[in-house]
């Protein structure tokens, strides 16, 4: 997916509450959500999209982290084509 369409979702589900979520990308989101889960985080309303590219998903990372959404790095290694929220 695009930039603007990641987020377009994302902005639909979290506006304007951003400060309530937290952001992330990475290029397992499996194994992230696990370890946000094993880390005793609510990962309730975990939702993920594929990136066109890394630097789509940086990109949208970046966006939200400006509006004020708290940020992941778990998943930042490797190859981060995925934006997850939770």
């Amino acid at each position: 997916m695009n930039a603007q369409d990641i987020t377009r979702a994302i902005d639909g589900r979290t506006a304007p509450d951003y400060g309530l979520w937290t952001i992330g990308t990475t290029g397992d989101p499996n194994t992230v959500k696990d370890t946000h889960k094993n880390e005793g985080e609510d990962i309730q309303d975990w939702l993920q999209w594929p990136a066109d590219s890394e630097d789509v998903a940086r990109a949208v990372k970046n966006h939200f982290l400006d509006e004020g959404m708290k940020g992941s790095e778990a998943g930042d290694k490797g190859d981060p084509t995925y934006v997850y929220i939770f």
